[in-house]
């Protein structure tokens, strides 16, 4: 009879893994919080060295926005923005495009086609998803 109304009266403990559940959760919250990223758009560039080197590239015009304060990123390689020269408009299948060329600290000799991302919009994470839960 006693060991009943010891048993009765025992509060459950609990359990370690319960704690390091709690544990590893604030982390990846904290981790999330810190960590910055960039908005990217990918496009193919075309590097032209005539009397200097340019990355010719061809951007919707709705998309020309994109190019205010951005970096390059050149397999892994990080470029900024020296000049922006805005060549002619085109339009295909009713989308406008803009060719532009971009000065920047790449110096490659030859000509070559690169697979870039525009990077721009350095922003913690958790903004992000916050503003994506806010629009939708």
């Amino acid at each position: 009879m006693i060991n009943k109304l010891i048993l009765l009266n025992k509060k459950p403990k609990l359990n370690c893994l319960f704690y390091l559940n709690i544990c590893i959760l604030i982390f990846i919250i904290i981790f999330i919080s810190l960590v910055k990223t960039y908005d990217s758009y990918t496009i193919v560039a075309i590097n032209e060295c005539e009397n200097e080197c340019n990355l010719n590239i061809v951007l919707p015009y709705n998309k020309i926005d994109i190019l205010d304060n951005a970096l390059v990123d050149i397999n892994h390689n990080l470029y900024s923005i020296k000049s922006i020269t805005y060549n002619e408009v085109t339009e295909n299948n009713g989308i406008v495009f803009q060719n532009i060329a971009l000065k920047t600290e790449l110096q490659e000799e030859s000509t070559r086609i690169y697979k870039i991302k525009l990077l721009k919009n350095k922003q913690r994470i958790i903004k992000k998803i916050a503003k994506v839960m806010k629009e939708g």
